[in-house]
């Protein structure tokens, strides 16, 4: 879309305080009571809770900024339920009517939800959602724009599918899984087998048990993750906790790390059968696009991962039944 405002004043009206997502809450079907409007949400690692409805289905969220060129890239991240999460990239350049914005949204919609809506339908419906978003943006800077009827022309964007690269490795852990958390989350070195070579900073260096809080509880941490002779400024966002706290039989963590322009997931899921416990490791990553060679480093790097599962399993499992 193209904005009548210069990139300066659309991410200072837009990214730099969400007056507007109060202002525009009832007619997104938007829940603000959780949200803190005056936030700057152009710094990394900065982030807001709100809710909002898609399809009559609600969504508790917790948005974070990953990444901020001023005046030129900005990406958000809304983790929803569970696994879910749906990233949104905005791309600012000047032209001569002011600025031009392209958003790219890449999802994972809750696996329960194709029990009962088709995914399709969904991601229309969020597709939809985000263009009201930037038509109403797209307004306050153009007296004369009719919202509904824009809007009612049908989307601007296409709907397509990506392609992204994933593994997955499970074995069995002759241990309860309240025993197998516990060994996990009692010594960095055992947290950082999901992500090797991964050196997290500050509080979450120091004790993995900061992501030990409740299963929706997101924690953002400054990381480095080394590349050749250098390292890179890498930022971790992970979610997890038991999904029944009274039994403590079920427990899933998920980690994203934002480096160079990619974005990896690594889920691990502890779950008990009979006397031990399955663990599983699911990996997930984007094809990156661009062809740098710091990217292309990091893309050979982060495949290298699925790999090293299934030694960071054994690891686990030696661990546990080791007592050590």
């Amino acid at each position: 879309m193209v904005v009548y405002a210069s990139p300066r004043e659309l991410m200072q009206y837009f990214a730099h305080d969400l007056s507007w997502l109060e202002k525009y809450s009832a007619l997104l079907k938007v829940d603000s009571s959780r949200l803190n409007p005056h936030t700057d949400m152009t710094e990394v690692g900065q982030w807001v809770d709100f809710g909002f409805k898609i399809l009559g289905i609600y969504f508790p969220c917790r948005m974070t900024c990953l990444k901020y060129q001023p005046d030129q890239e900005l990406w958000w991240m809304m983790s929803l339920l569970s696994e879910s999460w749906i990233s949104l990239r905005f791309e600012v350049q000047a032209v001569p009517e002011g600025s031009r914005m392209n958003l790219h949204v890449l999802g994972q919609p809750p696996q329960y939800l194709e029990k009962v809506v088709d995914t399709r339908q969904l991601l229309q419906a969020v597709a939809a959602r985000a263009d009201l978003v930037l038509t109403l943006i797209q307004a306050e800077f153009d007296a004369g724009l009719d919202v509904p009827e824009v809007t009612g022309r049908g989307l601007r964007g296409d709907l397509y599918q990506t392609l992204l690269q994933g593994d997955q490795a499970s074995l069995r852990v002759n241990a309860p899984p309240r025993q197998v958390v516990q060994w996990i989350l009692s010594d960095p070195a055992h947290f950082n087998l999901f992500i090797p070579h991964l050196q997290l900073k500050g509080r979450c260096a120091e004790d993995p048990r900061v992501f030990s809080g409740p299963a929706e509880e997101l924690v953002v941490c400054p990381a480095l993750y080394p590349l050749g002779a250098s390292e890179i400024q890498t930022l971790v966002l992970s979610k997890g906790g038991w999904t029944d706290e009274k039994q403590f039989r079920n427990y899933s963590h998920n980690l994203w790390m934002v480096a160079l322009d990619n974005l990896a997931r690594v889920q691990f899921e502890v779950s008990g059968q009979k006397q031990g416990s399955q663990v599983k490791l699911v990996f997930t990553s984007e094809l990156s696009e661009t062809s740098a060679p710091e990217a292309i480093e990091l893309l050979l790097a982060i495949t290298a991962i699925p790999r090293q599962a299934e030694g960071a399993l054994l690891e686990i499992k030696a661990g546990v039944e080791g007592g050590v």
